[in-house]
């Protein structure tokens, strides 16, 4: 083989082991997405992790540069719900703002001093719903402005036997009922403000 092909050769190796090289460095750098997660860091903080990326706590408001891909993230805190969802970030993603709602168990300590405002404010729109009804897997949602629950009638031999479903928020101080009238079933395009699964849970009345 002459010295001419050989170099020729050389030269397109070289060629080829630089497009190799410039297009790994190119995958690689694109492989990873410039994200700003937005919190209220008074309540707590995020904890995200995946199969290739250990324990990781994005602060509040500050860029961050992470791999492209799926995670669990989840909120923690005192009085925080914690349950972990998943997160896809691609290169739409930038900037992720969470809305952290209270535990369960934070929100039914709520519910004890909110109760007899939920009740009152029922009572005047609907003065029989409590004569004639018993509420029934009462409580409260997100960050205790939101409350569902059941109504059962106490005469279940009756004409208004029907079990109907109340949805009320909270406005500032007062309560305001959103189910006008109370239904057997509230409808998600009714609510459309509403988380569907918060609607679900109280439709099932578990």
């Amino acid at each position: 083989m002459s010295r001419s092909i050989r170099h020729a050769l050389w030269i397109s190796a070289s060629c080829i082991a630089l497009g190799i090289g410039s297009w790994l460095l190119w995958s690689y750098a694109t492989s990873f997405q410039t994200v700003t997660f937005h919190y209220d860091r008074r309540l707590g903080y995020i904890e995200l992790s995946s199969s290739n990326q250990p324990h990781f706590y994005p602060a509040d408001n500050q860029p961050v540069k992470l791999k492209k891909g799926t995670y669990q993230l989840r909120a923690v805190g005192q009085r925080v719900d914690g349950t972990q969802h998943t997160q896809v970030i691609d290169s739409s993603t930038h900037d992720i703002k969470l809305d952290f709602d209270y535990s369960r168990a934070y929100l039914d300590t709520l519910y004890v001093g909110e109760r007899t405002a939920i009740e009152t404010a029922l009572a005047v729109d609907y003065p029989r719903a409590l004569q004639d009804y018993q509420l029934q897997h009462d409580r409260l949602y997100k960050k205790g402005d939101l409350f569902g629950a059941s109504l059962v009638a106490r005469d279940q031999s009756g004409d208004n036997a029907d079990t109907l479903r109340v949805l009320m928020k909270k406005q500032g101080a007062a309560w305001t009922i959103l189910s006008r009238p109370p239904a057997p079933v509230l409808s998600a395009p009714l609510y459309p403000e509403v988380d569907s699964q918060i609607l679900r849970d109280i439709n099932r009345g578990k």
